[in-house]
């Protein structure tokens, strides 16, 4: 395929065209090629994972957290946007890597093939398979957590108050965002707001992978990945005594809060994934509006 040959529309005739592989290699505009897509997924990726290190450090080391730090469902959320550009960045540019490959010695040729079947992209010969529906979860989930993390954080974790129980604000360091330093802030704000701008940038911009249409499925993953984070932070409590966030904590909200709490989490990410959705919808209908309007077509 052509570094900037755009992905053919999907047709009645032929369903399935392209699997999802393929299509987050690709961006749905013809000004982003493969090569500049392969450039700003690497940057990216790059980027992401030394804020999300540089965070980890300072949480870890400079405030009360501590090994809650790896809890927190910010940096969680965050680490999968991270494994998703490193795939993606490994994938698109595995095609510009082999097209230079070629001219290359036989020996070199085989040596890069060896090392090239690590990093292609999976061949999928049914729409239907197993592997398709995982990474298309795994990519739903890419584009659907960081938006919760940004609500919860911003619109309840910030504007909860620990007035009657003082001791607690050590156990979430989110209590007042810009108390501190301009590097604690530079971190929050990267971690618990841009990352939903590039996922944001990700849906419209960056992939061409259509809206979900296993609508059941893609729900039912997401509930079982928020009740496997809500598991892991009960695992936190155990090994550290203390709760990552106040509204799991019985002593602070209840065991109705907690119940509470948990169905309002999975009714926000159930509204967050369909929020998504929405997006996948718009860019489609505009890139198809484009596409008309440049061949010619009302």
């Amino acid at each position: 395929m052509a570094e900037y040959a755009p992905l053919l529309p999907q047709t009645s005739r032929v369903p399935h065209e392209h699997p999802i592989f393929l299509r987050v290699c690709h961006s749905p505009w013809k000004a982003i090629g493969q090569r500049s897509l392969s450039l700003i997924r690497g940057l990216l990726a790059a980027y992401m994972t030394a804020l999300l290190v540089w965070s980890t450090e300072y949480s870890y080391n400079r405030t009360d957290l501590g090994g809650l730090i790896f809890y927190d469902g910010g940096n969680v959320s965050y680490l999968i946007q991270v494994i998703y550009y490193w795939i993606t960045f490994t994938w698109t540019s595995h095609h510009l890597f082999f097209r230079k490959s070629r001219t290359r010695s036989e020996d070199e040729q085989s040596t890069l093939a060896k090392v090239g079947k690590i990093f292609q992209i999976p061949h999928s010969s049914s729409p239907r398979e197993f592997r398709r529906m995982l990474f298309s979860l795994f990519y739903t989930a890419a584009v659907t957590f960081p938006f919760v993390d940004t609500l919860v954080h911003w619109l309840v974790l910030q504007n909860f108050r620990f007035e009657n129980l003082p001791c607690l604000n050590i156990l979430v360091d989110h209590g007042h965002a810009f108390d501190g330093t301009l590097e604690k802030a530079f971190i929050l704000v990267n971690i618990n707001a841009i990352n939903s701008l590039v996922a944001l940038f990700e849906i419209l911009i960056l992939s061409s992978v259509r809206k979900q249409m296993a609508l059941g499925g893609h729900i039912a993953g997401l509930l079982t990945m928020t009740g496997l984070y809500i598991a892991w932070t009960a695992i936190g409590h155990q090994l550290t005594g203390r709760y990552i966030y106040p509204y799991f904590d019985p002593s602070v909200v209840g065991s109705r809060g907690i119940i509470t709490a948990i169905c309002t989490l999975m009714a926000l990410v159930t509204s967050t994934f369909l929020l998504q959705l929405g997006l996948h919808d718009l860019r489609e209908h505009i890139v198809g509006k484009a596409d008309c309007e440049r061949n010619g077509r009302q």
